[in-house]
């Protein structure tokens, strides 16, 4: 089990959440150089899934480039297949775009306080927000 691998396939957006539990048990599976070789029967079972969706989950993280498949055989019995976990491109890509979401988050920020600072300036100014004298508890 690689505690790095699974740290990285906790952090990845991948659309759906049995695809991201398949890929989840990949990465526990995987050694240090992201290999593993589990049978789609043992993830079905880990994951409490079908042997079907375990399949489609994933060809769709082939199709992402989270996932090698190599077809393995033994003269004429198939074995398991191994899988590659390949997170090095994305974590590649992802650390190069880092920069943009920083500064979003930053003016996703700024534009909240500068919100907040209007709401404010509106109840002081006698907005909805302030309470008019009077009332139940008041002196007569």
């Amino acid at each position: 089990m690689s505690m790095t691998l699974m740290t990285q396939a906790m952090s990845i957006k991948v659309g759906n959440p049995i695809r991201k539990l398949v890929l989840i048990k990949l990465a526990d599976n995987a050694n240090d150089k992201g290999e593993c070789w589990p049978s789609y029967q043992h993830i079905a079972d880990q994951c409490e899934i079908g042997r079907s969706t375990v399949k489609a989950h994933i060809r769709a993280l082939e199709e992402m480039g989270l996932v090698r498949r190599e077809y393995r055989k033994n003269g004429d019995l198939n074995q398991s297949n191994l899988f590659h976990l390949t997170f090095d491109k994305l974590t590649q890509s992802t650390t190069e775009s880092s920069g943009a979401s920083n500064d979003l988050g930053q003016n996703l920020t700024e534009g909240v306080g500068q919100i907040i600072t209007e709401v404010g300036q509106e109840l002081t100014e006698g907005g909805a927000g302030v309470v008019p004298g009077g009332g139940a508890g008041a002196a007569p």
